[in-house]
Parts: structure tokens; C-alpha cells; sequence
């Protein structure tokens, strides 16, 4: 069921139902996730409803038929609404799309043509669109190559009047075929295509869903053509047959019926069925090529039968009544969306999505074409873009990177950390009893015997924990100091250098001496610090943390 119309006059925050009746099928798109579209006069986008607003249901009222039910607040009072079941394409669109369409195809002046081939009840035109240079013959086939046949396609679209989706897909079709496109140049070349943008003009005018002005289905009447009752068919029946007579220079391919379903998803292709198996499988080569080509394609709803209740149709009339090498196929597309594999939410079809499949649907034209060499597979396919000279400018210019240099990891060398003696402190020490000496790994692992140590000396190791190298000679530097100072400061220069960690003392080694001396000497600086504390003299410098007993 198609429904086009405008609210006006309304009220801000206004609430209200719609109920659109007599709906015959019970399955239908709106049972899933499609919905209408609206849009007003401040937001020209056109938009989905919420999926939460809108019911399909049977109605008691209107003897068990199903009606579609949505709900819509409208938000601002100076608006005109506009609902639709699908984006609008009226004919006077089409006229004047057309005419614009012919200004842009100027350039091709012997491949592109526009003509009237009928009038309908309501004296409405019949546009006939061909596309094909005729005249144009390769250079590598010669004279041979006008003695083949021109192959020829025809398209038709928008027999019913509420199928506005294959409107959209013949526009895509016609803009792709009139481009600078490497593939719509060849097929101009090789190939003739005839297109019907609209068989029922009096359908469109009127919103009829599937009839014209007489309420006469034209899908159903392919065999019983009447001038009167149906003028435009018979002006496009006249057509394919001066098509198929002119056998010693044409060859009609293809008849492709274009229609929008309401019920399934996606887009698929209806054919026929043959009792010559090789007819069979040459007349389902074509829908394999274009279910490759086209994104959202459901083969899996794709039909190819010879039911006798669709004898009217396009597809099962024309199989039967024109030559043996004539393929007759109706191409459907849904009024919804389509479902990709890889992506569970459902894809709504939209204005572009439509044009998009247009140019599919001639890319699968060349992509067959080729593959039955009418198309030699030689000839180079450009994408249509123009050279234009650019401007040295930063962006344009190439930029001449330097090589990648792999440089050696650089080694890291311990310094000999450095102690800074203040000489507040302590007394000030000489330097020539500071004396750096190597040790080897076995010297540093035992401490110095107090034999070869004075009494007034102590020594001092620095560990390198922060090579990976294991210990050695070089890691290892003992300093000999004569009098060590109480109060140890560390250089802040050398720990940004090689670490926090190097920078201190990690063991301490002191003369060997008898456990009840240490134990006196701690006592004695125990008590001497609580006599300083009576007599309020505290030396900040002494501390047990000064040094570190390793037992």
C-alpha cells in the first residue's frame, strides 16, 4: 500500500495516530524493522520513525484487514509535515530530471537519444532513453566487426506507481552510462541501451500502488495488450518487437522488468525456467554476475520458475514470445533494506543506496559482457578522473624521507661515583690519600681482612647493579678513604647520569672487630645522646643510620 501526504495547521506538542487501512498482505516489511519516513518544511532530510511508534495489526473494524498504525508529536507549529511510505519521485520530476539529463549528455552527441514512443489515457508522454555509439567500431577487429550484431538491453521501470524505488535505480543507471567512467565509455561502445523510465505515467500521477487510471494491473496484462485499456504497454511492446525484427543487425539480450518488493529484504532477480538445459544455465549466468556486484543482494530469495498464474507478467510473457536468445528477468528490490553478513542491525535503503544500485546494475551489464568477450578484455578501463596540473606546493611535493640509520645501542659505562665531603663538616681531607684501586670479583665477595686494613681506615665497595653484564674487574671499585666523614651527600648530577641505585653505597665492609667493643661503643653514644638531649646540644649529623651494620 503507497501513501503520500501533508498535515498541516498543527499545534505544538500535539499528539497524534495515524491509521492507514486496507493493507491486503498480512506479511509485510512493517512486521520488522521498516518504518515510515517524514520530514517537515524546517528539516527537508527526509527521516525514519522510531520502530517503537509504529504497529501493523489486524482491525475488527475493517473486515479483518491489516492497518498500519504509527504515532507523531509535532514539535513546531510553523512546520508542514510530509509522510510517505518511500521517498517521493512524481513525473513531473522525471520530465524534468530528463531534461536536465540531456543538457549533460551533450557531449556525446550520436550516443545518446531521447524520444516519445507513446501517450497514455490521460495524455501523459512515454520517454524512451537510448544510450550506445552505433557508429563506433574498434580498431583491431576492423571490418569484421560490423558484420556481428549490436547487442541490446532493455529496461523497463515504474509499472506500478507506487514502486518509486526503481525510479531512483534509473537515474543511477542513466548518470552512470552518459560519465567519463572507463566502463560506461566501453559499454557505449559495444553495447545499445534502451530504458523506459516510467510505463505507467497515469499510475504515478494518480499515487495508484499497482494500477493506471483505469485501475487495470499492467503487470498482469502482458498477454491480453489492448490500445485502449493500455496504451502505454502497447507503445513498449511495439518497441522490443521492431527491436527483435531488426534480427540481421540487433540482438536483444536482456528485458529487465525493475520492480520494489514489500515484503523481502534486499534485492534478488526473478527468471525463468527451460526445458534446454544449456538455455537454462546461460539464462542464469546474468543474476550470478550481478549478485557479485551489488551490495545487500539476497540470492537466497532470487525465484526461477514458469508458474502459470504469472503468465501476465513481463518476465513469462516476453520468454515465451520473443527469440530463444532473449533473457527476460524481473529485478527486485526492496522497500525496506537489507541485512549484510558481517553486520547484525538492518540497513535502511535510502535515496543514494538507490542510485548506488543503478550503477551496480551497470557494472554487472559490463562485467558480463566481458566475460562473453562482446567486450574485448584488452581494453583499458580509466576511472573517468581528469589530470589537472598541480601547484608545487607543500602537500604536492614529494617528500624525500632520510634512510632509516640503524644506530648501535650505546654502551653504558659506570662512572666512579664521586663523594662530596663538606668541609664544614669534617676536616679537610687530602687527595693523596684517596687512592682507587681494582678489585677482582673473588676480592669483592670477601671482605678485607683486618690485617691489611689500618686502623683508621675503612673500605667502601660500589656494586653495579645497573649493567647486565655479570661482575667484573672493571664493575667492581673499591675507595680507600683515610678518615671516612660521618655524613655521606649524594651527587645529583651522576644519579640522572647512570641511576638512582649507583649513586649510593649498596654495602658496607668495616674492620673486623669483637662484638662487646661494638656493643660499648653503641652504648656510649646512646647515653651521649640523652646527655645532649638534658642539655638541649644535638648533633643533627650523628645518627645509627650513618652506617650500616651487615651482620
Amino acid at each position: 500500500m503507497w501513501f503520500n501526504f501533508m498535515v498541516d495547521n498543527v499545534k505544538q506538542d500535539q499528539r497524534v495516530i495515524f491509521n492507514i487501512v486496507n493493507f491486503g498482505k498480512s506479511k509485510s516489511l512493517y512486521n520488522g524493522e521498516m518504518t515510515p519516513i517524514v520530514k517537515s518544511s524546517s528539516r527537508p532530510k527526509w527521516q525514519r520513525l522510531m520502530r517503537r511508534n509504529v504497529f501493523y495489526h489486524r482491525s475488527i473494524y475493517h473486515r479483518f484487514r491489516h492497518i498500519l498504525s504509527f504515532s507523531f508529536a509535532f514539535d513546531r507549529e510553523e512546520d508542514v509535515y510530509h509522510f510517505a511510505m518511500a521517498v517521493p519521485y512524481s513525473y513531473n520530476k522525471l520530465q524534468t530530471y530528463l531534461d536536465l539529463w540531456i543538457r549533460k549528455a551533450k557531449h556525446l552527441k550520436n550516443a545518446v537519444d531521447k524520444q516519445i514512443i507513446g501517450k497514455s489515457v490521460q495524455k501523459k508522454n512515454v520517454d524512451l532513453i537510448t544510450i550506445g555509439d552505433e557508429e563506433f567500431v574498434h580498431e583491431s577487429l576492423g571490418e569484421s566487426k560490423k558484420k556481428e550484431k549490436r547487442k541490446v538491453v532493455v529496461i523497463l521501470a515504474r509499472t506500478h506507481g507506487g514502486e518509486v524505488p526503481t525510479s531512483f535505480i534509473c537515474q543511477g543507471l542513466m548518470d552512470f552510462m552518459i560519465s567519463s567512467h572507463g566502463m560506461a565509455q566501453l559499454l557505449r561502445q559495444y553495447i545499445t541501451l534502451k530504458i523506459v523510465p516510467m510505463v505507467n505515467p497515469d499510475g504515478v500521477y494518480l499515487g495508484n500502488q499497482r494500477a493506471n487510471l483505469l485501475g487495470i494491473d499492467l503487470n498482469r496484462s502482458w498477454h491480453m495488450i489492448s490500445q485502449w485499456a493500455h496504451p502505454t504497454m502497447k507503445a513498449v511492446h511495439d518497441t522490443i518487437k521492431n527491436i527483435e525484427a531488426k534480427r540481421e543487425h540487433y540482438q536483444l539480450d536482456f528485458v529487465i522488468d525493475m520492480h520494489s518488493h514489500s515484503s523481502l529484504k534486499g534485492c534478488f532477480m526473478y527468471g525463468n525456467t527451460y526445458d534446454d538445459v544449456y538455455r537454462y544455465e546461460r539464462h542464469i549466468v546474468f543474476p550470478k554476475v550481478f549478485a557479485t556486484k551489488t551490495e545487500g543482494c539476497c540470492p537466497e530469495n532470487s525465484l526461477f520458475n514458469a508458474d502459470t498464474l504469472k503468465l501476465g507478467t513481463a518476465r513469462r510473457f516476453l520468454c515465451t514470445s520473443l527469440g530463444k536468445n532473449t533473457n527476460s528477468f524481473t529485478l527486485q528490490v526492496s522497500m525496506g533494506g537489507y541485512h549484510l553478513p558481517n553486520i547484525p542491525h538492518y540497513i535502511h535503503y535510502n535515496e543514494e543506496a538507490y542510485l548506488r544500485l543503478g550503477r551496480n546494475l551497470g557494472k554487472s551489464l559490463f562485467e558480463y559482457y566481458r566475460q562473453i568477450n562482446v567486450i574485448p578484455a584488452t581494453s583499458k578501463i580509466s576511472d573517468g578522473r581528469t589530470k589537472h596540473s598541480k601547484r608545487k606546493t607543500k602537500k604536492n611535493q614529494i617528500k624525500h624521507l632520510r634512510p632509516k640509520l640503524i644506530r648501535p645501542k650505546p654502551v653504558r659505562h659506570l662512572l666512579e661515583p664521586r663523594i662530596i665531603i663538606p668541609s664544614i663538616l669534617e676536616p679537610q681531607i687530602n687527595e693523596d690519600n684517596i687512592q682507587v684501586q681494582h678489585k677482582s670479583q673473588t676480592e669483592f665477595l670477601q671482605p678485607k681482612s683486618s690485617k691489611n686494613v689500618s686502623n683508621n681506615q675503612k673500605s667502601i665497595y660500589y656494586l653495579d647493579e645497573m649493567m647486565d653484564k655479570p661482575y667484573s674487574s672493571s664493575s667492581v671499585k673499591p675507595i680507600n678513604l683515610s678518615s671516612l666523614p660521618k655524613l655521606a651527600i649524594i651527587d645529583l648530577n651522576n644519579s640522572i647520569r647512570t641511576g638512582l641505585k649507583s649513586s649510593y653505597p649498596r654495602v658496607t665492609y668495616r674492620s673486623k672487630s669483637s662484638t662487646a667493643e661494638r656493643r660499648s661503643a653503641k652504648k656510649k653514644r646512646l647515653s651521649k645522646q640523652k646527655l645532649d638531649i638534658a642539655t638541649n646540644k644535638i648533633d643533627i649529623f650523628t645518627s645509627d643510620e650513618d652506617y650500616i651494620d651487615t651482620e
